[in-house]
């Protein structure tokens, strides 16, 4: 049994709420605007504990390291910025005129993963900030971007494809969706991957075949016929969560539930219990 209810309805000085992230002990949730502020907030409070301002562009994509103690953004105009708590930055230009969509963490923080318009994922050192490597398999917009522990990665785009990196940069390319992936998410073991795109389908995927073991093209009795934003795995692999402009819906085996929001979602996380989903929308967190 699913217990929904809005536990935090959190404003940000009029923001519009871009992305979010948790971090891993759950105690604080990270949001970028676009104004090109960074909100650290208490996950139970709703409180803001922390700003960073990054003044070069709209943030995009925001994530902590495993520790909690570094937060990455990336921003409209190409640039990642590395924050510290003390509020200290450090910035790459890791995509030369070219719109950053996604920053994520390996599972140890030793690295940092970017996706971009301009069709690379790039890999960087997060302590010197040099460019580790370029990973060329998309044709166009690289939307989502997700690790799996320390050297596995998973990246959807534009071009419709999903697409798995091991840590020799060997691929496999996964082709279903029949418009942009806007989102992409590992199951806890990194076996299956979910990705959700602009033609209102979610699909499952043996990352190890590329073939799907599930969809909501055929899984669903009702089309949503809606793109679909945003997709994320619960933490103990038992839920998947995924986001219309205006709704999130919570798969549970032999069960679905629909949550409303009152403003356009950009993107949506569990909690590290399990027991929450944050939601950046247009207007406010929840």
């Amino acid at each position: 049994m699913l217990h929904i209810e809005r536990d935090h309805i959190i404003n940000t000085e009029q923001n519009r709420i871009l992305c979010c992230s948790y971090n891993n002990d759950g105690t604080k949730i990270a949001v970028g605007s676009s104004r090109g502020n960074i909100f650290i907030l208490d996950s139970t409070t709703g409180s803001i504990t922390f700003r960073f301002d990054d003044n070069s562009g709209m943030v995009n994509a925001v994530a902590f390291n495993h520790d909690g103690s570094k937060v990455v953004s990336g921003n409209d105009n190409g640039y990642i910025t590395l924050w510290s708590p003390d509020g200290g930055a450090f910035r790459i230009q890791a995509h030369p005129s070219s719109k950053v969509n996604a920053v994520a963490f390996n599972s140890n923080g030793s690295l940092i993963a970017s996706a971009s318009n301009d069709s690379f994922v790039k890999i960087w050192n997060s302590a010197t900030g040099s460019n580790m490597k370029i990973l060329r398999g998309h044709s166009s917009w690289v939307k989502s971007v997700a690790w799996h522990g320390t050297d596995h990665l998973v990246s959807g785009g534009r071009d419709k494809c999903v697409i798995f990196w091991d840590r020799e940069g060997n691929t496999t390319v996964m082709k279903g969706h029949t418009d942009t992936v806007q989102s992409v998410a590992f199951h806890p073991d990194g076996n299956l991957i979910i990705s959700c795109s602009d033609d209102g389908y979610l699909n499952k995927w043996d990352r190890h075949t590329g073939k799907i073991v599930y969809t909501t093209r055929t899984a669903f009795t009702k089309v949503i016929n809606r793109p679909l934003i945003s997709c994320c795995y619960s933490n103990d692999g038992k839920r998947i969560a995924f986001a219309t402009d205006y709704f999130i819906y919570v798969i549970i085996p032999n069960n679905v539930y629909r949550i409303q929001a009152h403003a356009n979602i950009n993107q949506i996380q569990f909690s590290k219990n399990d027991k929450m989903i944050v939601c950046a929308t247009e207007r406010q967190v929840y």
